[in-house]
């Protein structure tokens, strides 16, 4: 039942989606970028994991400015055989490849950092509530990686106009901590501020 609801919610925010002027979207992301990259939680950390953004998602390139460049590592993820994911370090302007979902990912050229080393998260979110639950793109790779170990913090970030009142959270769903729009940011769990 849960999983039928979150797919005719996907559903329903991926053809809104589709409507998003890429101007709108590049605009509403560097205001997002901006929110973030004034988070305290975000100026002191080193280690941060980022995602390569597809499509008409939050585009995160604004974090990746001269300052933060030498100060900060960071990580993009790669998908493994099981759906989990594995983060492997990224500089600006590296190649990525596009993996068997169609998602850009960078080469590994070295191992793996360990989840316990990355000090936040930054996760794509199709759709939120501001209770801290995600919806994804359908895949839980992010809930399969993140569920079962004391993770990093999650910041969450999304488009305002893909806030959804509620929906069911399934027992694999893993919370965001703090969820961020062009408009609001949402400290949910209190551990950023």
């Amino acid at each position: 039942m849960f999983n039928s609801e979150k797919s005719i919610l996907r559903k329903k925010l991926l053809n809104m989606r589709t409507h998003f002027n890429p101007l709108d979207i590049n605009l509403l992301s560097k205001q997002i970028c901006a929110k973030l990259d004034t988070l305290d939680v975000f100026i002191k950390s080193k280690h941060i994991a980022l995602y390569a953004s597809m499509d008409k998602e939050v585009h995160l390139d604004g974090l990746m400015n001269e300052s933060s460049i030498s100060s900060k590592q960071f990580y993009l993820p790669v998908v493994q055989q099981d759906w989990s994911l594995k983060f492997y370090p990224y500089k600006r302007n590296d190649t990525l490849t596009i993996n068997h979902c169609g998602v850009y990912e960078p080469i590994p050229q070295s191992p793996a950092v360990a989840l316990e080393q990355i000090d936040i998260i930054v996760l794509p979110m199709l759709g939120f509530c501001k209770s801290g639950l995600r919806l994804g793109m359908g895949k839980a790779c992010y809930d399969r990686t993140l569920r079962l170990r004391n993770h990093p913090i999650l910041i969450g970030v999304s488009f305002s106009a893909m806030e959804i009142d509620t929906f069911k959270q399934e027992p694999h769903d893993v919370l965001m901590d703090v969820i961020i729009t062009e408009k609001n940011v949402y400290n949910i769990s209190g551990k950023c501020g």
